[in-house]
């Protein structure tokens, strides 16, 4: 169909729906809203616990947040806070770190 073909048609059905000969049919899109919990803050002590439940030195777990190895030191003494996605990896690490880190690591020399 045509450019000038698509207006027309588009001009009649508008002409129609003013007259009240047509209607528009409605569509109705449903949106449907995730909210997700609040990840939980973590103290110092809490991190390098987390870090030390899971076997994993202070490098092994910055490489897993995307880190560095010095950050994880900062966290652990207190110097800095996790923000962001490392803190909602931490707290997915700390519900099910075991079984998530396992099927990581399986397979890898």
């Amino acid at each position: 169909m045509t450019l000038f073909k698509k207006l027309e048609r588009g001009l009649k059905e508008a002409i129609e729906y003013k007259e009240g000969n047509k209607k528009v049919a409605a569509r109705v899109h449903e949106h449907k809203t995730i909210v997700f919990k609040p990840v939980t803050i973590m103290k110092p002590n809490q991190i390098k616990k987390l870090r030390l439940s899971l076997g994993l030195s202070q490098k092994e777990f910055a490489n897993f947040l995307s880190v560095s190895h010095e950050t994880v030191a900062k966290w652990e003494q207190g110097g800095n806070q996790p923000q962001g996605v490392a803190l909602r990896l931490m707290d997915i690490l700390a519900n099910q770190g075991e079984d998530l880190i396992k099927e990581l690591t399986s397979g890898c020399a």
